[in-house]
């Protein structure tokens, strides 16, 4: 015997027309701020100096190789992805709701106006990042300057997971899918 269904707890009412034009402009919108990130990023940081607890958690994980550094991140943002819309397309299929389409337009939508006021903040806050703070004279000396390098508050990785994470649980729950904990 099947265990019983949870019920929705809310309905959602999506409007797809309105919310698929803003969704795609606002993707549009983080996608062109990003790709013009040499032109609008600082280029001489505004907030140069990490607190004392970033240089500590900065100095005992520092890595010499990057390579499984970027895995993670990359790897945490792309496997929030896959749960998020992988997970939601599941839970609706399992259920019969058929309501994937909504729910990654909502999901889209979060996302999308996370990742633009994140690319905001990140040109008004200037951090400079941890490791072009940690770089010595010469190293500076002998590097060329990247328009990546003070943009690092907020993060990027974490905004995007976090929004699809946040996004994805939070239409599980009020749609009653099962699946809604793993989500």
């Amino acid at each position: 015997m099947r265990p019983a269904q949870a019920e929705p707890t809310h309905e959602l009412r999506v409007d797809p027309r309105p919310e698929t034009i803003y969704t795609l402009g606002a993707t549009g919108l983080w996608l062109g701020v990003e790709f013009a990130r040499p032109v609008w990023a600082p280029s001489q940081c505004r907030w140069c100096n990490p607190p004392g607890i970033d240089a500590d958690i900065r100095n005992a994980l520092k890595a010499d190789q990057t390579l499984g550094a970027n895995i993670a991140s990359y790897g945490t943002a792309g496997l929030a992805a896959l749960v998020a819309f992988g997970g939601l397309g599941m839970a609706g299929a399992q259920q019969g709701g058929g309501h994937f389409g909504e729910d990654a337009l909502i999901v889209g939508e979060a996302t999308a106006t996370t990742m633009l006021v994140t690319n905001v903040f990140k040109g008004a806050f200037g951090r400079e990042r941890p490791h072009v703070h940690a770089l010595t004279a010469e190293q500076e000396l002998n590097r060329e300057p990247s328009s990546d390098d003070n943009v690092s508050f907020f993060s990027g990785h974490t905004s995007f997971a976090f929004a699809l994470a946040t996004a994805g649980g939070t239409v599980a729950h009020l749609r009653g899918y099962d699946l809604e904990p793993y989500i």
